[in-house]
């Protein structure tokens, strides 16, 4: 089952219901390219740290554990606002 998270600017990601729970959080959309649109899920962390792009928290749940600096995370589809687990690698 897939389940949507508002976000703010009018958008919206989708993510697996096993993910479901990250949604009591306030995620926004946040624009990375100035010339062509492509909005990530983000959160700000309330100890200062930073922000937190929601498709890393879901990879490091799949993993059971931190990423490590050098590892990434992309959407398989190139649509950075699917956030479900199978367009993620």
């Amino acid at each position: 089952m897939v389940v949507k998270i508002i976000l703010t600017q009018g958008k919206t990601t989708i993510v697996d219901d096993i993910d479901s729970h990250w949604g009591e959080f306030k995620w926004y959309a946040n624009n990375t390219c100035r010339f062509t649109p492509r909005f990530y899920a983000v959160r700000h962390i309330p100890t200062g740290c930073g922000k937190q792009r929601l498709h890393c928290v879901i990879m490091e749940d799949i993993l059971g554990r931190p990423l490590k600096l050098d590892e990434k995370v992309d959407h398989i589809n190139n649509d950075p606002l699917d956030n479900r687990r199978s367009n993620l690698r």
